[in-house]
């Protein structure tokens, strides 16, 4: 990018976003989103307010994104087949965009009110939708989205740390982590 020109927040985000999904967040500062924008750290402040703030946008924009690549998925078809194009848009969200997903790990509840919790619970929302729409009791839905949050972040994580060294495909790894998921919440749907 040219020195300055076309410094925007849009501009600052982009060039974040390229620098924690390369190198993860922690590699995310003023000084490396300066020198990446060719600009002095000071500049950042006339459009954030500090390294909190980028990052807090940066969430954001990371449970927009990845809230409109699961309503996607949703919208793709039915009961269990939507469940399981859920999951694997969710994996393929966190390999794509290693940062931003990280961004958005952030624990937080809709009651606290800010953008944030609102959009990370839109994200909440599609899956509970999709699971409800199975059949589930209601006061289960909750549980069964933790559920599936919890082994589809594990296995996600731990596929891009490089935890997965055994001679056995991963992709059937993934596989059967999702027809187990499918199968535990199908045993969910009241008799």
């Amino acid at each position: 990018m040219a020195r300055g020109k076309g410094l925007d927040r849009e501009a600052i985000l982009a060039a974040a976003e390229i620098i924690i999904d390369r190198h993860g967040w922690p590699a995310l500062t003023l000084a490396s989103l300066a020198s990446a924008l060719q600009i002095k750290s000071p500049s950042l402040y006339a459009h954030f307010d500090g390294l909190e703030g980028i990052r807090e946008a940066l969430a954001l924009r990371g449970a927009s994104a990845m809230h409109a690549v699961l309503a996607a998925a949703a919208s793709e078809g039915k009961g269990e087949a939507r469940l399981r194009a859920i999951c694997y848009a969710y994996r393929r969200f966190a390999k794509n965009h290693p940062g931003l997903y990280a961004a958005i790990q952030r624990g937080s509840s809709p009651e606290e009110g800010t953008a944030l919790a609102l959009a990370q619970y839109e994200i909440v929302r599609v899956v509970l939708s999709a699971i409800a729409a199975t059949g589930v009791a209601e006061r289960d839905t909750i549980h069964l989205v933790r559920a599936m949050r919890a082994a589809l972040h594990g296995f996600t994580v731990l596929e891009l740390e490089g935890g997965f060294g055994l001679p056995r495909s991963v992709e059937t790894s993934f596989e059967r982590l999702v027809d187990l998921l499918i199968d535990g919440i199908s045993r969910e749907r009241p008799v």
